[in-house]
């Protein structure tokens, strides 16, 4: 179950184009089938599947930075990056 599980993830992680990420899917499927692996059992671990890949890839639009100097202007600095509008093109990153 952990290779099926390790596939799929991969399959909902990787940026593929339709096309493509069909081609996988019928290739795990192919590969379940060959198995005897229950059909409804394996679509329900896609299903699962897809719904943490897609929440995970929600919690990561956040972004990051690290201050490493203490100092009073630090938190004036913090409030300026929080009131940023998060959907700007150009992120500062570190």
């Amino acid at each position: 179950m952990a290779a099926y599980i390790y596939h799929i993830t991969r399959m909902h992680s990787l940026p593929l184009n339709p096309d493509k990420k069909h081609k996988e899917w019928e290739t795990i499927q192919t590969i379940v089938k060959n198995n005897n692996i229950p059909q409804q059992l394996f679509q329900k671990l896609n299903q699962q599947i897809q719904q943490k890949t897609d929440q995970n890839s929600e919690k990561k639009d956040k972004i990051w930075t690290t201050f490493t100097y203490h100092s009073p202007k630090i938190r004036t600095i913090t409030n300026m990056f929080n009131s940023y509008p998060a959907n700007v093109e150009n992120r500062v990153s570190s």
